[in-house]
């Protein structure tokens, strides 16, 4: 992003402003102009009844003319917010190399809802809008501010000049140093194996940027300042990357292929809970002391800050135990070897010990037996009526008789059978004779 488009920054009839010579001090918007980077662009409209004048954004090579513009402000009575902010949409730019911020500075009241449509359109296209109120608290300007994400401002005439300049850098980007540069690796992150830039095309420029306490380098741009920066927030993650993913600076790195995979590798990493490697923990024997042990702790990060912190338990509860730099990213301490110990370490942004290490205690005496526990399995036997088996084969042994079930289906089919031939013979009996059928009337 390679500056701020600041227009139109609106101005009222500033009624209650004194005004000043050139040469006692500038308009507070002319502080406001000159605040501005030189890759800038900056127009202004003046407002009252209606939109009076309209100055479209122009670079700041042509500065002087909205100073000029400004400086010919004069009191007028009326406040039509709503016109100006529409005045401010039909001229507002959408280059998307440029921040696009509103100032919005009045003196009066207006009608509410039509103000706030206009907000509201304005801000639907990405246009950050500010509010600043001479004189009393504006409940209208305050909602505009809200909508338009900026901030709200109540001040008088002698404090306006020092927070339109505020206002001015309020959404500038940083700093920034054009020049051709290949990203240089400065410290490995596991998320992004297989990320090199060797063999793509350069940048042509990055934000001027410092690492933050805490942070990962991972790549560097010229002078070793950071270009892709990670560091841990709670449980969370955060990535900061100082050049760009689009216009000229990324022009030639956006055609390679290393393109894709920084980007992929970083989203991955990111989704995850954690993607920096745990400390490593060691305990050595002092090669010295006989009765101390050495303790090494090393940071994934090859830096003295953070330090990992380390708790040891000698026996009993876990005890916070000082660690001494003896390197980037390495620390050591001596502990009493006398007793059986236990180390935990973590980073500082870790919720929980990562690593640990220690010496394996011996297991309890009534832990150590080996084998099944006979006196609690002939308890349960005897509650269900049997007896402990000493060995598998005895499962055969003949033992108490048992009574086994006689199978019933072949004596019940035998049954059917014979009643169905019973009644077979019933039915051939000699004297059972079918009854005679009834005759009807005869014809003679």
């Amino acid at each position: 992003l390679r500056g701020t488009l600041h227009a139109p920054a609106m101005r009222s009839s500033l009624r209650s402003l004194p005004c000043p010579s050139d040469l006692v001090r500038p308009w507070p918007g002319v502080a406001a102009v000159r605040a501005l980077r030189p890759d800038a662009r900056i127009g202004a409209v003046a407002f009252s009844g209606s939109a009076d004048a309209v100055q479209p954004p122009v670079p700041m090579e042509n500065a002087l003319v909205v100073e000029q513009f400004v400086r010919r402000l004069f009191p007028s009575g009326g406040t039509n917010i709503a016109a100006a902010i529409q005045a401010a949409n039909r001229v507002m730019s959408s280059d998307p190399r440029y921040l696009h911020h509103v100032i919005l500075v009045s003196d009066g009241e207006s009608e509410p809802q039509a103000a706030t449509a206009a907000a509201i359109a304005l801000a639907g296209r990405g246009v950050s809008i500010s509010t600043i109120t001479i004189g009393p608290y504006s409940a209208l300007l305050a909602e505009i501010a809200r909508i338009g994400r900026g901030r709200y401002h109540v001040t008088s005439a002698s404090g306006l000049t020092s927070l339109m300049v505020d206002e001015a850098a309020y959404r500038q980007p940083p700093a920034a140093r054009a020049g051709s540069f290949v990203p240089r690796e400065q410290t490995h992150l596991a998320m992004l194996d297989g990320v090199s830039f060797e063999g793509t095309p350069p940048f042509t420029g990055h934000a001027l940027a410092a690492a933050r306490p805490g942070a990962t380098v991972a790549f560097t741009a010229t002078e070793g300042m950071p270009l892709l920066a990670h560091w841990h927030r709670g449980t969370g993650q955060v990535a900061s990357f100082a050049g760009a993913t689009s216009g000229a600076w990324a022009d030639g790195f956006r055609t390679s292929p290393a393109f894709r995979t920084l980007w992929t590798s970083l989203a991955r990493g990111m989704l995850r809970r954690r993607t920096v490697e745990p400390p490593r923990v060691d305990l050595e024997t002092h090669p010295v002391d006989a009765a101390l042990r050495i303790l090494t702790v090393t940071s994934p990060l090859a830096e003295d800050v953070p330090a990992p912190l380390v708790r040891v338990s000698r026996g009993g509860a876990l005890e916070a135990w000082p660690l001494r730099a003896r390197g980037p990213g390495v620390f050591q301490a001596e502990l009493p070897a006398s007793s059986t110990l236990l180390v935990d370490a973590r980073m500082p942004s870790d919720p929980a010990p990562t690593a640990a290490a220690g010496d394996e205690a011996p297991y309890p005496e009534r832990l150590r037996a080996f084998g099944p526990d006979r006196d609690a399995l002939a308890r349960l036997a005897a509650l269900g009526g049997g007896r402990l088996l000493a060995t598998p084969a005895e499962v055969f042994t003949p033992g108490l008789p048992a009574l086994v079930p006689w199978p019933l289906r072949t004596a019940l089919l035998a049954s059917a059978l014979l009643v169905y031939l019973l009644s077979l013979l019933v039915l051939r009996l000699p004297g059972q004779s079918a009854p005679e059928a009834p005759r009807g009337p005869q014809i003679p």
